[in-house]
């Protein structure tokens, strides 16, 4: 399943898209924002041209985690955007992730990589922050699901067999 990672901010969208398989995240682009109506066409345009079925929209928040600055119009813009998906069906559901710290982690790791702040901000390619940030929010949703899924999966008998076939041999050892 592939996803579509937003990065919503006040003047630019950081986008990130993962693998087919839903494992990796990779920075794709950052759009200027242009305004409701150009915006929700140029994402709508994004989704379907990296064939995603789903989006995860970094959700902001406080450091204490409530609601942060601008969750309100975020929401609406989303509801917005899923019923312009809706009428090109291309329907999606939407994830929510918290992005606290997620332009902070790209920052740090641009800065790592010898890659400046205003260098970062200046592109709008894959190698943006902000494009950066969304892949940050995407492979945090992405390992959650992956360590959700691994933890409600249960043991087959094989893997019960194998596992005891291992501890009787390991205690010939001793």
């Amino acid at each position: 399943m592939r996803y579509l990672a937003i990065d919503f901010g006040e003047r630019r969208i950081g986008l990130a898209v993962s693998d087919d398989t839903g494992t990796f995240a990779s920075p794709l682009a950052t759009r200027e924002r242009k305004g409701r109506r150009q915006d929700l066409d140029a994402l709508l345009e994004t989704f379907r041209g990296v064939g995603a079925e789903r989006m995860v929209v970094g959700l902001p928040r406080s450091l204490a985690g409530n609601a942060g600055a601008g969750e309100e119009a975020l929401r609406k813009f989303v509801d917005a955007l899923q019923q312009a998906l809706r009428t090109a069906r291309l329907p999606a559901e939407v994830e929510w992730w918290d992005e606290r710290f997620s332009t902070r982690e790209a920052l740090t790791h641009m800065r790592a990589a010898g890659i400046s702040q205003r260098q970062g901000r200046a592109t709008t390619g894959a190698g943006s922050v902000d494009a950066r940030a969304a892949a940050i929010i995407l492979q945090g949703f992405l390992d959650f699901q992956k360590a959700q899924a691994e933890r409600s999966s249960p043991v087959g008998e094989d893997e019960h067999e194998e596992v005891a076939e291992i501890n009787t041999d390991a205690g010939d050892l001793f």
